[in-house]
């Protein structure tokens, strides 16, 4: 969220989500917090079984970004970090890069 909202963490005035509900929860829980809907933890896990996801743990998976010039991506990628670095630092500081 700090990355997104431009903030650090040593900023107090950054966007907090001060909760302890931020994980998955077991059935019994989603079951106790949707009591007023019976069939909705059943129809999730309908949808969920329609759903086919592999996941490969230890691979990292990014989207593909068409590239200029004929740059590789990496080269792409530090192309704009250094014109960034350049419009907000002037001039650019060792600690800045």
């Amino acid at each position: 969220m700090c990355i997104q909202t431009g903030k650090t963490l040593d900023d107090e005035n950054r966007m907090r989500q001060d909760t302890r509900e931020l994980y998955v929860k077991s059935e019994e829980e989603m079951l106790s917090l949707f009591s007023e809907v019976p069939d909705a933890v059943e129809r999730t896990e309908e949808v969920a079984r329609r759903c086919q996801v592999d996941f490969v743990f230890g691979e990292t998976k990014l989207p593909r970004f068409p590239t200029e010039n004929g740059e590789t991506s990496e080269q792409m990628l530090r192309r704009l970090c250094e014109e960034g670095l350049g419009r907000r630092y002037s001039p650019v500081t060792a600690e800045a890069r």
